[in-house]
């Protein structure tokens, strides 16, 4: 017998296992619960992620290991069937601290905020005993025949109020899910559930949200500051951004944003972009930066920001690199009336999480530094770093303008109607 057919042996025997233990496993009954409305606050490092958006075609997205997690602890049977929305749609390699998301989950709950009976099919409120009683006993100024049977409708009321208080105080032992907890065993590594929030069923993740924040780290020492915060006041305030986006003309018709503050500040080594508003377009915040970035190196003028804003001077869009995706952090997303809630063993499990994946990339950098080190005495390269000439923004080669794009869409769906009644 050969080493091969040894492999396959057992290849076969732990495949056999697998299918015993899964007919002798009892399956999950999703009817048997009630599920919550509930706002999941999300924490991930997207370097070697394909984005936080699940892919049909890419199996490593943050959304994709969220509800891989959410399936397998049983809070959700299927993401169609959830009621879930999200805040943000973070590019490639983005990072986030306040990603969030609204989904229907299993709770052990059958009353309060978001809660869903699974027989109703309706949000439960919670109804006090003494609401109860108030409304169950009859009035004092019962008439003759009514007192006649008062005795026997108070024995029921009494029995029915010692039932609420009893599921009153059944409900009051009850604790809910730790849904952070339970699903961080689960979970990758670099993706974390910071927090929880029941919220009511109207809430949207994506459409409740009040503003969006975002930061982006640099090297600050290669830049000047204080003309990238003097250039990036021209960005607060409502504007077409059609200049600082990559066009998605197949589905956004208004480029028109507002951004409510924008600062560039120092700490430490690092220089922090930080830039807050109630929606952004897509690529913008990197778009936005990579142009800051020209600025602060001199090679712009404060005024560049004002100048391509206005769209009579720069009706499309120079071409220009965005800044890195590595940097991009989603850092918070605001709501009314959401008050986050954070398991204490959970968050002791995440600091702890988040100091070792810190000591990790110590660790990394200091294997890099070696590394620089040692090129470094192989001679001065200083003189050998791409020395391209700066083209200045307004004398670049331009973008197809908004209006010549829509057209080409308008050409491109009216040859498809066309053919389409050809074949028919």
């Amino acid at each position: 017998m050969t080493m091969r057919d040894i492999e396959a042996i057992k290849l076969k025997k732990k495949q056999q296992k697998k299918e015993k233990k899964a007919k002798g496993r009892i399956s999950f009954d999703m009817s048997r619960y009630s599920t919550r409305h509930m706002a999941l606050k999300i924490a991930y490092i997207g370097w070697d992620y394909h984005g936080f958006a699940s892919q049909a075609t890419v199996e490593k997205t943050i959304e994709g290991h969220v509800f891989a997690a959410l399936m397998k602890t049983c809070l959700i049977t299927s993401r169609e069937t959830s009621n879930y929305t999200r805040c943000g749609r973070t590019d490639k390699g983005v990072s986030a601290f306040g990603q969030v998301i609204g989904i229907h989950l299993r709770s052990n709950l059958t009353q309060g905020v978001g809660v869903v009976n699974p027989k109703e099919e309706e949000a439960v409120e919670v109804v006090p005993s003494d609401l109860n009683n108030n409304l169950s006993h009859p009035s004092s100024s019962s008439s003759s025949t009514s007192t006649s049977s008062t005795p026997s409708k108070r024995n029921r009321n009494n029995q029915k109020t010692n039932n609420n208080d009893k599921n009153n105080s059944i409900e009051k032992s009850k604790t809910e899910i730790q849904y952070a907890a339970m699903l961080n065993r689960v979970l990758p590594p670099e993706i974390r559930v910071i927090a929880s929030s029941p919220v009511p069923l109207h809430f949207n993740a994506r459409f409740s949200a009040l503003y969006r924040t975002y930061k982006y780290f640099f090297i600050a020492d290669q830049y000047n500051l204080s003309l990238m915060s003097e250039a990036g006041q021209s960005f607060v305030g409502e504007h077409d951004f059609r200049n600082f986006c990559k066009m998605d003309i197949d589905n956004v018709v208004n480029y028109k944003r507002v951004v409510l503050g924008l600062t560039v500040e120092r700490e430490g080594s690092l220089g922090v972009i930080t830039i807050s508003g109630f929606a952004f377009l897509w690529h913008q915040v990197r778009c936005m930066v990579s142009v800051l970035f020209m600025v602060g190196r001199g090679l712009e003028p404060v005024s560049i920001i004002s100048d391509m804003l206005n769209l009579q001077k720069t009706p499309s869009k120079p071409m220009y690199e965005m800044a890195s995706e590595l940097p991009l952090v989603l850092y918070d997303c605001g709501f009314e009336d959401v008050q986050w809630e954070y398991d204490p063993e959970a968050h002791k499990k995440l600091l702890e999480h988040f100091h070792g994946l810190v000591d990790s990339l110590s660790l990394k950098r200091a294997v890099c530094d070696l590394m620089l080190r040692g090129i470094k005495l192989g001679g001065d390269l200083s003189e050998t770093g791409n020395n391209l000439e700066h083209i200045p923004m307004l004398k670049r080669t331009r973008e197809e303008t908004l209006e010549e794009r829509q057209q080409k869409l308008g050409f491109k769906r009216a040859a498809k109607r066309m053919r389409l009644d050809d074949d028919g």
